[in-house]
């Protein structure tokens, strides 16, 4: 019954001309270009899954959305949103090596698709393969040398991966570009905690609870 409604809502929709309201922001393959009556035809089938599919992943039925998502294919096969959506569904279900095929597939038609490579960034550090994350990250940088985000995250594989001082350097980065970084602050006080350097670990603690106050810093604070 709930699909039923779902499917009704969408028919309905498409019919009433909201296909160019919901093309997902930055991806021209889920556009109408062109009078071409068959590719109006791919557009809509493409928009019915797509619908059908981001439904059933907010409603937490992963099956189904990954169901919708390759029949949206289907109908445009190249489609970047598309694929992203189904690799990271592909992900929350642990189906590592079909979502390693969808970022080979994106990679290879746009390799500096940036929301790609975070993707598969991510998917890399499932799998283990952290020089292929760590590489990824470095990527983007490339591109985009003050990405806030992706220094955060690149610093915290570093740190996991025990490479202090590539980490710390990303960090003071960070803190170099925005003073005021609440995660810079943090992630080098726990960087400096990890490593027993108890001075700095308390000097960047206190500037992280002068920016602002949170309870989970104050704990390690307290343990340091």
């Amino acid at each position: 019954m709930r699909f039923l409604k779902t499917t009704l809502f969408v028919i309905l929709f498409i019919f009433m001309g909201g296909c160019s309201l919901l093309s997902p922001v930055g991806d021209r393959s889920l556009s109408t270009e062109g009078s071409n009556s068959n590719q109006d035809i791919d557009t809509s089938c493409s928009y019915f899954y797509f619908l059908w599919g981001r439904d059933a992943e907010n409603k937490g039925n992963l099956p189904e959305a990954q169901e919708a998502f390759e029949k949206a294919l289907i109908c445009q096969e190249d489609s970047a949103v598309i694929r992203e959506r189904l690799l990271t569904v592909l992900m929350r279900r642990d189906k590592t090596d079909e979502a390693l095929e969808q970022v080979d597939y994106l990679l290879q038609k746009d390799p500096g698709r940036v929301r790609t490579m975070l993707l598969a960034a991510r998917l890399y550090i499932e799998r283990k393969e952290f020089d292929k994350a760590v590489d990824a990250y470095k990527k983007i940088l490339a591109r985009e040398p003050d990405n806030e985000n992706v220094l955060l995250l690149l610093a915290s594989l570093f740190g996991k991966l025990r490479r202090y001082e590539d980490a710390t350097k990303l960090l003071e980065q960070v803190i170099a570009m925005d003073p005021d970084s609440f995660l810079g602050h943090y992630y080098l006080a726990a960087l400096y905690r990890s490593l027993n350097w108890p001075k700095r670990a308390i000097a960047s603690y206190n500037r992280v609870l002068r920016l602002r106050w949170s309870e989970k810093p104050a704990r390690e604070l307290a343990a340091v």
